[in-house]
């Protein structure tokens, strides 16, 4: 596994200051690209149908975007638990934390690391974070190189314009001197922008979604929109965008 000198991150304030906006900004479309989407009556003149993989239905977008080499992709699902059962797996603020929860996930784990956490979890806000976090994963195939991505996350609840509960998790590539692309010989950078959202679904339908990970074969990769309901006490499910994006337009 790679985990040798693998550095710390300080951010000045300026730099919080720029990732928190760019999150900020994310995760406001995001809901508000959410409040147009129906998980329950897709359109199939907008989404094709790709696969389904385990409890997970995939799509690409029929019109695609305006730049032909980026690929828009959707996932929607379910997941067990509540909200604060998602976000407990989910949240990690230490490398060894970070660790754990990716192979308990099933991640294909090559190396991983917390190298910044500018906001922990406390007792009033027991999901918040936000940091830069480090991970890499195996290929899947022997003649591809291991994949890894360097990203601002900040995870968290949240309300909507109703007034409905959301927990959210936004992860966004980022370049930093410290970490470079070329940081381990032979990994290939992923770039990605990813936002997770999950509230109380309001039946008992069964779903599950994930999404935009190294492991996959695009190298690069955005994910737009991503949702999850779950029920008072029982089933979590979500949709989500991926975008697979040339290296030049990523951060």
């Amino acid at each position: 596994m790679y985990q040798d000198h693998i550095p710390q991150i300080s951010l000045t304030d300026e730099e919080r200051a720029k990732y928190d906006q760019s999150a900020r900004i994310f995760l406001l479309e995001t809901m508000a690209e959410r409040s147009k989407f129906d998980p329950e009556h897709i359109n199939p003149k907008q989404w094709e149908y790709v696969r389904r993989r385990k409890s997970m239905s995939v799509y690409h977008s029929v019109n695609g975007t305006p730049d032909p080499a980026v690929l828009l992709m959707l996932g929607t699902g379910l997941i067990d638990g509540s909200i604060e059962d998602v976000l407990s797996g989910l949240y990690c603020d230490t490398t060894e934390d970070l660790r754990t929860a990716k192979v308990l996930l099933g991640y294909p784990l090559a190396g991983g690391a917390v190298m910044n956490a500018s906001e922990r979890r406390s007792v009033k806000d027991p999901f918040r974070f936000a940091g830069v976090k480090w991970f890499a994963a195996k290929s899947v195939w022997g003649l591809m190189r291991d994949r890894d991505v360097l990203t601002y996350e900040r995870m968290g609840l949240t309300v909507d314009a109703d007034g409905e509960q959301w927990g959210y998790h936004t992860l966004q590539s980022i370049r930093r001197p410290e970490w470079p692309m070329e940081a381990i010989p032979g990994m290939q950078r992923q770039h990605t922008a990813t936002c997770y959202l999950y509230r109380p679904r309001r039946d008992i339908n069964k779903r599950r979604y994930s999404s935009g990970d190294p492991s996959t074969n695009s190298a690069n990769t955005r994910t737009r929109l991503s949702t999850t309901e779950l029920p008072r006490r029982g089933l979590t499910s979500c949709t989500a965008l991926r975008v697979a994006t040339p290296r030049s337009s990523a951060r």
